[in-house]
């Protein structure tokens, strides 16, 4: 097995972060610590745009402070590390989604096997972007954390959630707001966050029983998907593939039990937490949306046109559960809708309860089913 991750740090370890070397010197007591930090701040032209300089003051795993909005300490009603309830009962609670880094240097990821629900989306370059959602898991930490993507606000609008990102370019966080959802990045609340020993922006991890102090509201008013029980009537597949690109050739494999991730061949690996050994990452079910491709309207930092995706409206859907597949038409009208899943002979499907992994699929990629 790997050898666990180092332990994260706290972001005020090094914040803020700048292209250029350094200085810090702390006084503790009567002693002088001189400190030399480098920070490499590589954007990787996905189109993020810079960290905002920001200094934290929280402390290391287990003593981070807290940090609510109106400046109080929040009843303690977490459900506890490892907590989790089938993805059609919220649980009471407000779901959190997490936008997570998925290009090399940030895998394994850490902590987005407790999810409850996961959306893959394309970026720049025939890289993707993961969005873990936890609807009553409370893991410890989860990232690395990145950046808010042009979909967002249609893509999470009906979970209502608390969403954690490093932040946006500012019209999509306006979007974002404007569709209900409470957006907490770092430059809200940088304590929420620590700093694991790799190369940045690939290290920032979120506290997720912390971040759940921001919730502001219950479960959605509208089910995002129609869950409900049993399995699936249709033909039976071994595996699906989607090559998003030459470097990004992602498979899902039945094993008998549940769906295992590969890219290009190899297995993707996760941390359950900082002290665990990566795993293959499983999921229950696969869903297979495929969607337009259109311009955000900007370019990245390498001049590469930034994409989104068209996840309103309809599209052709693959439901893979239980080494089971059905195809049909997927539906959602409106941004406050949940999505509808038509099957060939016209009966409205529901997803059996489980882990569901979500795949965003421009139309011109070629699903392979074996």
């Amino acid at each position: 097995m790997s050898a666990p991750p180092p332990q994260p740090r706290s972001p005020r370890d090094w914040w803020p972060p700048s292209r250029d070397n350094w200085w810090i010197t702390a006084g503790a007591g009567a002693a002088l610590v001189l400190v030399v930090v480098v920070l490499a701040f590589a954007l990787g032209g996905d189109g993020d745009p810079p960290l905002t300089a920001t200094t934290g003051a929280g402390g290391p795993l287990g003593t981070t402070t807290t940090i609510v909005p109106d400046g109080t300490t929040p009843p303690d009603t977490d459900p506890g590390p490892g907590a989790s309830t089938p993805i059609d009962v919220f649980g009471g609670f407000q779901p959190i989604a997490v936008k997570i880094d998925n290009v090399a240097a940030a895998r394994p990821q850490v902590g987005i096997d407790a999810a409850e629900i996961v959306f893959e989306v394309p970026v720049e370059g025939g890289l993707t972007r993961l969005t873990a959602i936890y609807l009553s898991a409370r893991p410890t930490v989860v990232g690395p954390v990145r950046s808010l993507r042009p979909v967002d606000a249609d893509l999470l609008a009906a979970f209502e959630p608390v969403l954690v990102s490093t932040g946006g370019q500012d019209f999509v966080r306006r979007e974002v707001a404007a569709a209900g959802i409470v957006d907490v990045s770092i430059d809200d609340a940088p304590d929420l966050f620590q700093v694991l020993e790799r190369p940045a922006p690939h290290n920032l991890v979120a506290s997720i029983p912390l971040i759940a102090n921001f919730a502001t509201a219950g479960p959605p008013r509208t089910t995002p998907f129609p869950f409900g029980s049993g399995d699936l009537s249709g033909e039976s597949h071994e595996s699906v593939g989607i090559p998003f690109s030459a470097v990004n050739d992602v498979t899902w494999t039945w094993n008998g039990t549940r769906y295992v991730r590969s890219v290009n061949g190899e297995p993707f690996l996760v941390y359950a937490d900082v002290n665990s050994n990566p795993e293959p990452l499983e999921t229950d079910t696969v869903l297979v949306l495929q969607v337009a491709q259109r311009s955000a309207g900007y370019t990245d930092g390498a001049g590469a046109d930034v994409p989104t995706f068209d996840v309103i409206g309809f599209g052709r859907f693959f439901l893979f559960h239980g080494g089971v597949a059905v195809d049909g038409e997927w539906r959602r009208a409106a941004q406050e809708d949940g999505y509808r899943l038509i099957s060939r002979d016209g009966t409205s499907l529901r997803i059996p309860a489980g882990r569901l992994f979500v795949e965003i699929v421009p139309r011109f990629v070629d699903v392979g089913i074996d």
